[in-house]
């Protein structure tokens, strides 16, 4: 038996599992599977539970949950915040992750997201994130330039964080009162902000986790750096971010 769904199996006969698995979802069906399936084959030495906390798809999203073992949680039609903080209320684990449905989560990222909290003063953790199919450049930036960015950053108080791959305390999540569900975008790096006041925040290195590259796809190369970008300066030092963000299915 696959160790996901040995942590699906003890969350549903009331065992608490160790890690909780957050994943909002809308109209999913598309990636959704893959996504699970490679969640579900991570081997790790704790039970976990996954979540998809779905803003009531009418596609095959509820379907495609139930079939892999996860468990589907129901709310209206919203934001990704507030996705994340129905999914959130719903989960038992101690430590919280959230991801989204459109991922490829390579061998080890589960157990290397986890594997800082070993350490009491670690209140958040980044996992690192490339887009599928990368180009030798887009591997290059990734590589090179995106996240040894993030990492420098942070070590004088300025966060990049992102929702594809982020665990968080679930105390600390409590603690700086969980997502901010105002923000239409940017409320994961928010989060860690907060969170960063209650401890370390760990860019964890060997937590690969691979994106879809359908937004960047949609909106080319040139606006989606300018957003990214810009979001991150405005979130970080005006404390606003983008108000609006185009849903891409």
């Amino acid at each position: 038996m696959q160790k996901g769904q040995e942590g699906e199996k003890g969350a549903r006969e009331g065992a608490r599992p160790y890690a909780s698995i957050v994943m909002p979802t809308y109209m999913e069906e598309k990636y959704l599977g893959p996504t699970l399936e490679s969640i579900f084959s991570q081997k790790v030495d704790f039970t976990f539970e996954v979540i998809v906390s779905d803003a009531s798809s009418t596609d095959k999203t509820g379907e495609i949950t139930r079939k892999y073992g996860a468990r589907l949680v129901l709310g209206p039609k919203t934001n990704i915040a507030d996705g994340r903080r129905i999914g959130a209320q719903a989960s038992k684990g101690e430590i919280l992750i959230f991801a989204t449905g459109d991922n490829i989560y390579t061998p080890g990222w589960l157990a290397n997201l986890v594997a800082p909290f070993k350490d009491a003063g670690v209140a958040a953790v980044v996992g690192k994130i490339m887009l599928q199919d990368s180009s030798a450049a887009e591997k290059a930036f990734a590589n090179l330039v995106l996240w040894p960015g993030a990492k420098l950053f942070s070590k004088i108080g300025s966060y990049y964080a992102h929702g594809e791959a982020l665990a968080i305390r679930r105390s600390v999540y409590d603690d700086v009162g969980g997502i901010n569900i105002a923000l239409v975008t940017s409320d994961d790096t928010e989060l860690v902000m907060r969170a960063s006041r209650k401890g370390r925040i760990f860019y964890a290195d060997k937590s690969l986790v691979l994106t879809s590259r359908r937004r960047l796809d949609k909106w080319g190369r040139l606006y989606f750096l300018y957003f990214h970008v810009i979001n991150y300066f405005q979130l970080n030092f005006l404390g606003r971010a983008f108000g609006e963000y185009e849903p891409i299915r």
